[in-house]
């Protein structure tokens, strides 16, 4: 998303590398959006959580006068977590029966 805003101006908007190194990025990269209380069971939804995440994050950061939108990327996804574990299919449980 970074990319296609610098397409479009790069003497407006910053460039990829620098959404992913400045600011809260790299917390709520390894630390926030990967709670396990908050965050999608199944890996489809995680890789949807997070592309929802990087989205948001640029869009909040290019179009709002906030500098740093991953709390409220993060934030908001959070609240489609539920939506994500509906409908994106958890994984089977594989039962052992070693002692039948």
């Amino acid at each position: 998303m970074a990319a296609i805003f610098q397409g479009i101006d790069p003497h407006v908007f910053a460039c990829p590398w620098f959404h992913l190194l400045t600011g809260n990025v790299m917390i709520g990269m390894f630390f926030l959006s990967t709670d396990y209380s908050s965050s999608p069971y199944s890996n489809p939804g995680k890789i949807i959580f997070g592309l929802g995440c990087g989205i948001l994050t640029v869009l909040f950061r290019a179009m709002s006068v906030h500098e740093d939108g991953v709390i409220y990327a993060i934030l908001i996804m959070n609240l489609f977590t539920p939506m994500l574990d509906k409908l994106v299919r958890r994984p089977k449980k594989l039962k052992l029966h070693i002692l039948e």
